[in-house]
């Protein structure tokens, strides 16, 4: 994962830690509970059709 990256992304990573697929983990919970570790940049990533999937980066958590 870069510096710059989505939220399936984000989820390709964190799923081996819950030692589950990606697609079991629900996207909307995912980000709700992980909102505190990513900023949104603004822009988006249009790879698919539908949609442009978001592009966050990783929060600056402690001053």
């Amino acid at each position: 994962m870069g510096p710059k990256f989505t939220l399936k992304d984000a989820r390709l990573v964190y799923a081996p830690f819950l030692k589950v697929s990606v697609d079991q983990i629900d996207n909307s919970n995912f980000k709700k509970s992980h909102r505190h570790l990513f900023t949104d940049v603004g822009t988006s990533v249009s790879n698919r059709p539908g949609r442009p999937a978001r592009v966050y980066k990783l929060a600056y958590l402690f001053p």
